[in-house]
């Protein structure tokens, strides 16, 4: 009984990471039309990703595609888009513009070296431009 107890006590810990994660990319968000820039820090699904300056997920801004409809990541198909956005975008410099904020995360329009991130991710998947 001893161990289900603390074994019982442990699973918030155990869980931690995966809440942490979360949370992560919790930079101050830009205002609508204003741009913003940096390189792709961490790719969350097929439309969604985190961007910023330094090793730190707090000066990372959060940003869902406005030009991609992406499947959802747990649906058919949205482990390959995620995949297709990471060949795309990970580690690139990314500018982006500011179309809407939404909660804790903005809609941006994104290009890396002047070719739009939605593009490049519809063409690592191969569903062409």
């Amino acid at each position: 009984m001893r161990r289900f107890a603390v074994l019982l006590f442990s699973i918030p810990f155990l869980t931690a990471p995966s809440i942490a994660a979360a949370a992560r990319c919790s930079a101050v968000l830009p205002h609508n039309g204003q741009s913003f820039s940096g390189p792709v820090r961490k790719v969350i699904d097929g439309g969604s990703l985190c961007l910023g300056d330094g090793p730190k997920a707090k000066r990372w801004i959060a940003v869902r595609l406005a030009d991609l409809d992406a499947p959802a990541l747990r649906g058919p198909g949205g482990e390959g888009a995620k995949w297709a956005l990471r060949r795309a975008a990970g580690g690139k410099a990314a500018v982006c513009t500011a179309e809407h904020v939404q909660g804790r995360q903005v809609l941006a329009v994104c290009t890396v070296d002047g070719v739009s991130l939605a593009r490049l991710a519809r063409e690592a998947a191969g569903n062409g431009g």
